[in-house]
């Protein structure tokens, strides 16, 4: 079964037709040629929107030409470099970001609430704040006929009531359905004129569809006001510091800070058996740079919870651990007991 979406740049109009065949040894090769067909003959566009079962063609006494197992490849750039690299140590690249907050919300202010938290298909649909709970969720009256009511909604299932006047190609958006009344994640596909758009809605089947302005939200609020920067150069080297003593290191740590770096700082902090970079770009973003030649996983996740720790504002927001040495090293040691 197939689904073809057949569409004119003369006309807004989509015609969806289906396309059901049994038994059809040459089923995706037929369906191409009819499309094709389509295209050349009628000056449609044919789009095949989604294609459900089907069978490969069948090729009797089909015999392959090769046979490849794995004595067929190469392996010895592989087995090269597997034996060449020799690792010496662990490296923990960490980036934190102060996170965006939401814009607030009010009671009895109209919004959009996700129902069904399906993260492609998920389905929204119009509400109303009914309370605002001290853990900040929210309880929501869903604008149906019933009037239903939904408990303890995160902030992040909520978005604000706010059409737009405009959207752009592949811009995510929410877009009504007529027949269910429900709101949809999906993404403008073409602008038409008359401010009216092609939209692929994510529901089951995959859908495009022809959207108004009325019907079409974009997909992300704006976010509120980020709050000041709540790190400093001097906290940075604070920061820096306290991390290094978490970890219970032997031996003379020399620490800097070194201003002039943009609008922020860089800290520093060297010891025998390792060093550590953190870089503050002066407002909501920091980098960590960690390196021990001990490969101690639990040691560098301590590091890098009592470094930002000392901040309430910035999360974890990229995460990216690997061995460092000679001979492009790919491995840690402990993945290479066996030739080690």
């Amino acid at each position: 079964h197939a689904e073809v979406l057949f569409s004119s740049s003369t006309r807004s109009e989509i015609l969806r037709m289906s396309i059901f065949s049994a038994r059809d040894e040459y089923f995706y090769s037929h369906l191409v040629e009819v499309t094709e067909n389509c295209e050349s003959k009628k000056g449609l566009i044919a789009e095949i929107n989604s294609v459900q079962g089907g069978v490969h063609a069948y090729m009797h006494n089909f015999e392959p030409t090769i046979v490849a197992t794995l004595a067929s490849y190469d392996q010895s750039p592989a087995d090269n470099q597997w034996a060449s690299q020799t690792p010496m140590g662990m490296q923990t690249l960490i980036q934190f970001e102060t996170e965006i907050p939401l814009a607030p919300l009010r009671v009895d202010e109209k919004v959009m609430g996700n129902f069904d938290t399906h993260p492609l298909t998920g389905k929204w649909f119009p509400a109303t704040i009914k309370s605002i709970n001290p853990d900040g969720t929210f309880d929501l009256v869903y604008l149906y006929d019933e009037g239903d009511l939904e408990k303890n909604v995160p902030r992040n299932s909520i978005r604000k009531w706010d059409i737009a006047s405009e959207f752009t190609v592949s811009e995510p958006v929410l877009a009504i359905r007529e027949l269910d009344g429900n709101w949809y994640m999906g993404k403008v596909v073409e602008k038409l004129p008359g401010n009216e758009y092609r939209v692929h809605i994510y529901e089951s089947t995959g859908l495009i569809e022809t959207k108004g302005l009325h019907q079409m939200m974009k997909r992300f609020e704006k976010p509120g006001e980020l709050p000041p920067p709540e790190v400093s150069c001097a906290m940075l080297k604070e920061m820096l510091e306290k991390g290094v003593a978490s970890i219970d290191l032997a031996g003379e740590i020399k620490l800097e800070i070194h201003n002039g770096a943009g609008d922020g700082c860089v800290a520093t902090a060297l010891w025998t058996q390792g060093n550590a970079v953190a870089n503050w770009d002066g407002g909501h973003h920091i980098d960590l740079n960690m390196f021990t030649f001990e490969e101690n996983k639990q040691m560098h996740t301590k590091f890098s919870e009592v470094f930002i720790g000392m901040t309430s504002s910035f999360s974890v927001t990229s995460h990216n651990e690997q061995p460092r040495g000679l001979g492009r090293v790919v491995n840690f040691k402990h993945e290479m007991k066996t030739t080690l």
